[in-house]
């Protein structure tokens, strides 16, 4: 990537950056600011704290991401310490509860990506890892052949998606891909993504694979609203994520059969889905089944976020562009993120400085679009976010910065220490912007 920032920008994010790190270094510390009373959130599930142990949305795996890029570019500082503390609180909560999981989110892999980014490239930590890896290894084949056995009638967001299910282990598989049994995992996985993408019969028409029926719909909110079922079209959970990891292992060489045929018949069906506006293309979060049938979207919802929204959807076509060498593709992803700042701010329908529904995974994306594509008006638009990302800065945040939350009755300013939606992936983005690297910590995003 290409330090491309202004100085001044340049000196308050690495201010900044230095503060937030500082603040996440002790584990205890962490946690009791993230669990302080008052702190708790009700979306209508019950209270809780944002603060996950084994997660890498919100617990110790995001800390060790960031606490591993401050010791790359800090290394006679003490990050790498502080990043074994972090790791260390991990291990002894895995030895209490076990793994919940496989996922890269929330699973043996997210602790994976934990060690491999304090590793210093591979020179610590390796025993861990191989044994992570071994366990992977002996746990996978059980629970692919079974959603592979669920592709027909079966389908669950779960088992596809970025967050919980294969594209986002397969994407830290692409990263081992040297390893031996790890890369035959990966291509095992691709082989599952390209019968996903493959149409089937539901309810006597022929569909997309990644239908996923209602009973299998995540919330009950989404079962009484598509009883018949829906196509979900956002980065985080859709088939936006399959289709960026198939395009990504394209680039990387890793292929199987029929997987440049798969990165086509997805990235058609999105433009197929593709909506406009005075401002330009973008896309909604989901399609119905009766929807689908009849050729029109029966609800749009849009947002101009990472999870659900234009910027994730147009950053997946713009790697599949990349992958089958498709201009046209390429050219639409474009346009996409150039409509996104033609549209008044107001209606973007993101409030938080954060990375999943917020102006920092807007903020990382145009980052990434702007380098891969040299379009200057995207580096214009970078810099604007980027003074809007200071602007939320708050002294008087327990963590300088808060996640702003939509609540029944107005938001909440709630604090998050976690990479998706807290402040480790705000001081990750800052270490983007200010150093000149191609870092791999977004990965896990299916970015790149």
């Amino acid at each position: 990537m290409t330090k491309t920032i202004y100085i001044e920008q340049n000196e308050k994010l690495e201010e900044i950056l230095i503060e937030l790190a500082d603040l996440l270094k002790d584990p205890e510390k962490v946690i009791q600011t993230v669990n302080a009373k008052g702190n708790e959130i009700d979306l209508g599930s019950g209270k809780h704290f944002s603060w996950e142990d084994g997660s890498l949305a919100d617990g110790y795996p995001s800390i060790c991401l960031l606490m591993g890029e401050m010791d790359r570019f800090f290394p006679s500082d003490t990050w790498d310490e502080h990043g074994y503390q972090h790791l260390r609180a991990l291990q002894e909560s895995v030895q209490k509860t076990g793994f919940h999981s496989l996922s890269l989110w929330g699973g043996v892999i997210s602790m994976a990506m934990a060690a491999r980014s304090l590793s210093q490239g591979g020179q610590r930590y390796q025993h861990l890892l191989e044994q992570l890896h071994q366990y992977y290894l002996q746990c996978y084949p059980a629970m692919l052949e079974q959603s592979i056995h669920n592709l027909q009638d079966n389908v669950r967001m779960q088992e596809f998606d970025v967050i919980q299910g294969w594209t986002g282990i397969g994407r830290y598989l692409l990263l081992q891909k040297e390893h031996a049994g790890l890369r035959k995992s990966l291509e095992e996985i691709l082989h599952y993504l390209v019968l996903l993408s493959q149409y089937k019969e539901v309810n006597g028409q022929i569909v997309p694979g990644w239908h996923v029926p209602q009973k299998n719909q995540f919330l009950e909110k989404e079962k009484q609203e598509y009883p018949n079922g829906n196509f979900n079209s956002g980065l985080a959970h859709g088939i936006p994520g399959p289709l960026a990891l198939l395009a990504l292992a394209s680039l990387h060489g890793v292929e199987v059969p029929g997987q440049k045929e798969a990165i086509r018949r997805i990235t058609d069906w999105l433009l197929q889905w593709k909506l406009m506006d005075d401002y330009g293309p973008f896309w909604t979060y989901r399609i119905s089944l009766e929807g689908h049938q009849a050729g029109m979207v029966d609800k749009v919802q849009h947002r101009e976020a990472w999870c659900y929204g234009s910027p994730g959807v147009a950053r997946s076509i713009y790697l599949a562009g990349r992958a089958l060498e498709n201009e046209d593709y390429k050219q639409v992803a474009i346009e996409s993120y150039l409509a996104t700042f033609k549209r008044p701010q107001e209606i973007w329908g993101i409030d938080s400085p954060t990375f999943c529904h917020g102006l920092l995974g807007l903020l990382q994306l145009t980052h990434r679009m702007y380098v891969d594509t040299g379009v200057e008006d995207l580096k214009e638009h970078r810099d604007r976010l980027i003074d809007q990302m200071i602007s939320m800065y708050d002294k008087d945040a327990p963590l300088r910065f808060y996640d702003i939350i939509p609540m029944n009755e107005g938001k909440m300013n709630h604090t998050n220490a976690g990479l998706l939606g807290g402040v480790a992936g705000i001081a990750l983005v800052f270490i983007s912007l200010i150093h000149d690297y191609d870092p791999d910590w977004d990965s896990v995003f299916l970015i790149c």
